[in-house]
């Protein structure tokens, strides 16, 4: 092993998508910055076979870490962490791509910028077969931090910011931020999220890069190796978001800023019960089942989903406050994300890295 410090930790979690995953490394080696280490570590795979045929062309690029018992998500992100000797560590997902600049960029902004502590930056969404569905990134350079109220509660309410314009799990941080910040498994799905809140509360500060680089599988369909986002449970997402309300309002530290967010009545309706609204799933009454012991939630559910209306005010509201946030340029962007989707449904076309 090379003793000198790289400046970035590629850590990827592996489980079970072998062909997704050399894919993924594919897309670090051919980054135009060689300043990094690439960490892999399998939670257990039951397709471990696969997973170490796949890597056998990468085996002196690489480290890579078999856990002898499954970790769990947050765990092993953690775990990652631990592992990494860069000055930056960037998390992804086994089934996502960096592009060639992305590293090049990263650390460009990173120089240029010491003061902040953790980056972000737009994404392409793409599907299975690398075909674009559409992009993600904002209008313009900005931070989030508890010196700015109004966008740290966008973030908080996880409605318009970070999706629209960052995905919360794929971002770069200093390394000694996941030596003192968890990942917290409490909150299941949302622990990308809750992460990004517990940095906010400990004074860091997050920017946000005008640019896209890197690229996010959502899985379209369930496939014959039952390959799927754990996003798209609908009912892991409203559990997840739940969870976090419990989590933040038990903590005693909160800063005064987003503890007067998080006991706000506005920010559970926003936070959870839009979410519930917005929900795609068939099978509403499965969220219902969940949460009988509370009659609060329950009655306040089933009269949201009798509000037929109440998706569309959901809708109108987000692209206000995207509006609000962003000024003309974001008007401008909604209507560049709504071409995009109907022109790639249309044209489709591959991502060139």
């Amino acid at each position: 092993m090379n003793d000198t410090q790289p400046f970035f930790s590629i850590l990827i979690p592996s489980f079970n998508r072998p062909g997704f995953l050399a894919q993924a490394i594919e897309s670090i080696i051919a980054n135009t910055c060689k300043d990094y280490e690439i960490i892999v570590s399998d939670d257990r795979s039951s397709k471990i076979d696969e997973i170490k045929r796949a890597i056998i062309p990468f085996e002196e690029l690489i480290r890579f870490i078999e856990q002898p018992r499954n970790l769990g998500m947050s765990d092993n992100w953690n775990y990652l962490v631990e592992q990494a000797r860069g000055k930056f560590v960037l998390i992804m997902g086994d089934d996502d791509l960096l592009l060639k600049k992305t590293l090049s960029r990263l650390k460009q902004y990173i120089l240029e910028y010491p003061n902040n502590d953790l980056f972000a930056f737009g994404f392409n969404i793409i599907e299975e077969n690398n075909l674009l569905i559409c992009t993600r990134k904002p209008p313009t350079l900005f931070e989030i931090s508890c010196d700015y109220e109004k966008i740290l509660s966008e973030l908080l309410i996880f409605g318009v910011i970070p999706f629209w314009t960052f995905h919360q799990f794929t971002i770069c941080y200093r390394r000694e931020i996941g030596q003192k910040i968890k990942y917290n498994k409490e909150a299941q799905i949302g622990s990308d999220l809750l992460f990004l809140v517990e940095c906010m509360n400990a004074g860091k500060k997050l920017l946000v890069i005008p640019e896209v680089l890197f690229s996010w599988r959502k899985i379209q369909k369930e496939d014959n190796r039952g390959v799927i986002n754990l996003s798209k449970d609908s009912i892991n997402n409203i559990k997840s978001r739940s969870n976090i309300i419990k989590i933040l309002r038990k903590q005693n530290n909160l800063h005064p800023i987003i503890k007067g967010i998080v006991f706000n009545k506005q920010f559970e309706e926003s936070f959870f019960l839009d979410a519930v609204v917005l929900d795609n799933s068939r099978n509403k009454q499965e969220i219902v089942k969940y949460f009988e012991h509370d009659s609060k939630i329950v009655d306040a559910i089933n009269i949201l989903n009798k509000h037929y209306l109440k998706r569309f005010e959901i809708r109108i509201t987000q692209f206000k406050k995207y509006i609000c946030i962003f000024g003309f340029t974001g008007l401008f962007y909604i209507l560049w994300y709504a071409w995009q989707r109907i022109y790639n449904k249309i044209h489709s076309r591959n991502i060139k890295y």
